[in-house]
């Protein structure tokens, strides 16, 4: 057993499943330790406490639930307790590995730049309310208790440990070491044993009188004038010293010592250091707010922007445009509909007044309406939560709650409409509910049989007709114009539809009018990532886990990013993040399989991921799931003759599908994987089948699996050049129309990118490429950087491809990408041996060997990866 003398050897060792990598730092709490989880394969810290609290049960007991209490806060500004351990007669407490510097080194230059330092306050303050929600205060907030990550956004450490402290200082008198009475005796004072730093204590901290959730905004208010001038506001040379200033002295005022700071910001330093604790902010929330009415690069006071403008009483409203200019284009086939429903009373109306929007007593959030029409009271509560967590941007969550609603209530007409809207059910389920609504509508307000009328207009076209869509959600939002929902949905409408000012203007309107709706910025961030503004799109999602932290809908737009851009061990923290969050989340456990591939995980991590993810869904996706698992599986080790096997329940799944996407999906396995071993001309088969079946199928997928079956009968040579040109031609076209405006030129992919097996095809796709401008922005979009860099290389644009090939090889490893990859790395591997580059090319035919190396049958893309090696004289 370990004893606390020796713990500063606990380097090289292992406690539990974590290996200890290097000592950290020290304090009278204990040991603090870098470490590897390798169950998880991830890095972690590690801090191992006194020996005294494993000795007597009771406190044990009582500082674990404390822990677990403090490891309930989740937030992106916060630093997250993994998991408490005992092991080996220790107690720890595993938390976050943050890289980056501590606020402290990063002040010892002195006062920050403005703007750094209001981003910095607005991300600790919005740490400190999602703590202080959660009942937890922090206690010693200070600039070493907060890292700068390496993204430039705070994050503060040891949440909660600082009620712990206080639980170990007073139920251990004299417990402590002498070198751990030195280190914590400038923490501690006398009167009432609390702990804290001096400086950084509230007057009421600091006499050691009881203290709730404003001691933290004095710390803060302490931790923000040391920001913005360089200097602690309270001296002394002496710990009781330091505790009078804080009780006695005023502070010189902020802007005598830094001239940028305006007068509003310097009303919000002084609040937060007002003696009295009634004095200060009521709560973070309210700090918050204060801090997000500075401009963010001026100082200087602003109006809310997306306010709505009064206009008379009685006159018709129109809701808000706010001019965005952002770039547009689009990368990925799918639209971000979000259902936004709730029931509403009749229309408001707004008279004339200057109060911004989320001011108005008017102004309608989604949980805000009468309960709606049910014969089941636990069915409205179902829906409720369903609101709350639409609210929250934990979409799958709220989604989960309506499947519930209509288990109790089959006939809960709102719910079905929901669930109609709903982005998250297929094409079929989605016809299906909103049926049963429209047999229900009477049970329907006046708003609701307004959007119903709206779904039932664009839910029963094949193609949509965006533009009459775009103005039912305009006459929608006219009539409901305070209405957060309403206006959300609208913004979500018109940003799919292209018209990306008006659409991202009324997302962040409907912010403006419920300001804890975090689902807005989930929305905009879809749009912002398929416009190719990833940086944008990681703001949207970071300012909606700010509103929420539960948004696991956001952290999924975050972790789609990560993925592109190869950020996979931040991949890693935010899946696990997500299932921590929504332990049945549906997408979450596919996510951590992705970055365990790319990190080089066993392929049994990987399964265990896999099936988790088959656990958490309901029993008609885990027949998907089924149908779907062994062959992504099978891709990681080519094992083909694994895939082909599955192939008689693949078709009968097939054949029990009507959805034109999941049949296509299940139609491009087999035909990548015959193709792949040699087998074309039964690869062909299935490919033509499918197109003899397509007509019927629901036509949810505008490309439908159709390029997929061109490529293979092109390559088949079962088709003449001809035909093959017509039926290109025609069949994009005939995407494009299906696809939402902002996407439509995704269609060049699909039929002349992905297509191209000649120099021929390869220049007819470049000659065709101004039709399709401008094409969607594909940074680390795996199968359309492989089909950009195909193309180029088959046209003898050598260094255009291989810039386009090694994006494709950057992006996170998935299971459902990974064929890309190969083909990426071998397609790298001819470009750049044309280069005249052996190395580099002997490193790309070797990525291809990784995988499929001992492919089974045979890999024909390992193959040519081999002979390549050997004409090279690639060392094995």
């Amino acid at each position: 057993m370990y004893r606390w003398s020796v713990v500063a050897d606990l380097v090289g060792k292992k406690l539990d499943h974590f290996r200890i990598v290097a000592k950290l730092g020290a304090g009278g709490m204990g040991v603090v330790y870098k470490a590897t989880d390798e169950k998880l394969h991830r890095t972690v810290a590690i801090k191992v406490l006194p020996p005294s609290l494993s000795e007597d049960a009771d406190r044990r007991t009582r500082f674990l639930r404390e822990a677990r209490s403090a490891a309930a806060v989740t937030h992106a500004n916060i630093a997250a307790f993994h998991e408490v351990g005992e092991s080996e007669g220790l107690v720890f407490l595993v938390m976050e590995y943050v890289e980056g510097k501590s606020l402290r080194r990063v002040l010892e230059k002195g006062a920050l730049p403005l703007d750094d330092a209001m981003r910095f306050a607005r991300g600790i303050a919005r740490g400190l309310a999602k703590a202080h929600e959660r009942g937890i205060i922090h206690r010693d907030l200070k600039p070493d208790n907060v890292v700068i990550d390496e993204d430039r956004e705070p994050k503060i450490l040891d949440f909660g440990l600082a009620k712990l402290r206080e639980q170990v200082a007073a139920e251990t008198p004299g417990s402590e070491s002498v070198a751990e009475q030195q280190e914590t005796a400038s923490q501690v004072t006398q009167e009432g044993r609390v702990l804290g730093t001096p400086g950084y204590m509230s007057p009421e901290q600091a006499k050691g009188k009881a203290v709730d959730a404003r001691t933290d905004l004095f710390a803060f208010g302490v931790v923000l004038y040391e920001m913005l001038t360089g200097q602690r506001p309270f001296k002394g040379e002496t710990t009781l010293d330091v505790n009078i200033s804080v009780s006695r002295d005023v502070p010189e005022p902020v802007s005598r010592l830094n001239e940028a700071v305006t007068p509003e910001l310097e009303r919000i330093v002084e609040r937060c250091l007002a003696k009295a604790a009634a004095d200060r902010y009521a709560n973070a929330r309210d700090l918050v707010a204060a801090l997000e009415s500075i401009a963010p690069s001026s100082g200087a006071s602003r109006t809310p922007a997306k306010a709505l403008t009064p206009v008379a009483q009685g006159t018709p409203r129109r809701w808000p445009r706010i001019v965005v200019p952002l770039a547009i284009a689009a990368i990925a086939v799918g639209t971000f509909v979000v259902p936004q429903l709730v029931r509403s009373p009749s229309p408001p109306s707004r008279s004339a007044s200057t109060a911004p929007v989320a001011a108005s007593a008017l102004a309608t959030a989604l949980t805000d309406y009468p309960p709606p029409k049910t014969s089941s009271p636990e069915a409205a509560k179902e829906y409720a939560q369903a609101m709350q967590g639409w609210r929250d941007a934990a979409f799958e969550a709220g989604e989960a709650h309506l499947q519930r609603a209509l288990q109790l209530d089959p006939s809960f007409a709102l719910a079905h409409l929901a669930l109609a809207w709903s982005s998250n059910t297929s094409t079929d389920d989605q016809r299906k509910h909103l049926a049963v609504a429209v047999g229900l509508r009477s049970q329907l307000g006046e708003r609701d049989q307004a959007i119903l009328e709206a779904l039932q207009a664009s839910r029963g076209r094949d193609k949509p007709d965006v533009e009459d869509e775009v103005h039912r959600w305009k006459a929608i939002a006219d009539r409901f114009p305070l209405d957060a929902g309403i206006v959300g949905y609208a913004g979500s409408v018109l940003a799919n539809a292209g018209h990306k000012a008006e659409g991202y203007s009324l997302l962040d309107a409907a912010v403006d009018i419920d300001p804890k709706y975090a689902l807005p910025f989930a929305m905009k961030a879809n749009y912002q990532v398929d416009n190719g503004e990833l940086d944008d799109a990681v703001a949207s999602a970071n300012r909606c886990l700010a509103i929420s932290a539960s948004a696991t809908t956001c952290l999924r737009m975050r972790a789609g990013v990560e993925q592109r851009l190869g950020q996979c061990a931040k991949l890693e923290d935010d899946a696990r993040l997500m299932i921590a969050l929504e332990p049945g989340g549906k997408d979450a456990y596919g996510w951590l399989a992705s970055a365990l591939i790319a990190r080089g995980a066993p392929i049994e991590s990987v399964g265990e991921a896999e099936r988790r993810m088959r656990e958490v869904e309901t029993p008609d996706v885990q027949v998907v799931h089924d149908a779907f698992s062994p062959i992504r599986l099978a891709w990681l080790t080519g094992d083909f003759a694994s895939q082909m096997a599955t192939f008689p329940a693949l078709e009968t799944f097939k054949a029990g599908q009507t959805s034109s996407s999941l049949v296509a999906d299940a139609m491009g396995c087999q035909v990548l994987a015959l193709d792949e071993t040699g087998d074309r001309a039964r690869a062909v088969a299935v490919a033509e089948a499918h197109l003899r079946r397509l007509p019927a199928l629901t036509q949810d997928d505008p490309v439908g699996g159709r390029s997929v079956a061109l490529w293979i009968e092109h390559l088949a040579g079962r088709i003449s050049d001809a035909e093959f040109r017509s039926r290109r031609e025609a069949w994009a076209k005939d995407a494009a129309s299906r696809m939402p405006p902002r996407l439509a030129n995704q269609a060049w992919f699909f039929f002349y990118g992905l297509t191209a097996v000649t120099a021929e095809d390869a220049r007819e796709a470049l000659d065709e490429l101004p039709r399709y401008s401008p094409l969607p922005p594909y940074d680390g979009n795996v199968p359309f950087e492989r089909a950009m860099g195909q193309v180029l290389l088959l046209a003898g644009r050598v260094d255009e491809a291989i810039a386009h090939l090694r994006r494709a090889l950057t992006a996170c490893f998935a299971t459902d990408y990974l064929p890309g990859h190969q083909f990426a790395a071998e397609l790298l591997g001819e470009a750049l041996e044309a280069k005249g580059d052996p190395q580099g090319a002997c490193a790309a035919y070797a990525e291809v060997l990784v995988h499929w190396g001992n492919a089974k049958p045979r890999s024909k893309t390992a193959d040519a990866a081999r002979a390549h090696m050997r004409k090279l004289g690639c060392a094995n």
